[in-house]
């Protein structure tokens, strides 16, 4: 399970797994084009994680998630 928040810098990414695992976080753009990819070490249980967006403009980004036991998460985000 994936939960993510945007404030005006940073995108809060919250993962909820049994396992701990490696989870990839990709931000693509609106054309679909991969502008960041980032590796996430998740504990079992709950982990935070947080992305600078600063560098990014504002507009509507896709994020995907996945990692190794299955999870596959996608979320259109908005940046303001």
């Amino acid at each position: 399970m994936c939960i993510l928040a945007i404030t005006l810098k940073k995108l809060h990414i919250t993962i909820t797994t049994q396992k701990a695992t490696v989870a990839t976080a990709k931000i693509m753009d609106a054309a679909g084009r991969v502008l960041r990819t980032i590796q996430m070490n998740a504990q079992a249980g709950e982990s935070m994680h947080k992305v600078d967006m600063q560098s990014l403009s504002d507009g509507i980004y896709l994020i995907s998630i996945a990692d190794d036991q299955g999870l596959d998460y996608m979320q259109t985000i908005r940046k303001k």
